[in-house]
């Protein structure tokens, strides 16, 4: 099932029965992850929980350019605020 991969480090050409090598050697051949389109504050949460892992709620507001207040009613029960710890879930 991995052949492709295997065949992808070169150029075979079979009419004249010659490989090269591939432009993995020689240029980049994948690109960076695109930047995430953030349109609401759920968005802004899948984005910092993948950035940090844990919920941020001062960061989340950062990306959305609102208050915490604003995005924390907006998230609604999508997150909580552990009562021994403080921490937000």
């Amino acid at each position: 099932p991995d052949c492709w991969l295997v065949a992808s480090i070169e150029d075979y050409d079979l009419e004249t029965n010659t490989a090269r090598p591939g432009p993995i050697f020689t240029e980049r051949v994948i690109a960076p992850p695109p930047a995430p389109v953030i349109a609401s504050a759920a968005d802004a949460l899948a984005v910092v929980l993948n950035e940090r892992g844990t919920v941020d709620p001062d960061h989340i507001a950062e990306l959305l350019h609102r208050g915490v207040d604003d995005v924390i009613g907006e998230l609604g029960d999508a997150i909580f605020r552990d009562p021994a710890t403080g921490a937000w879930h």
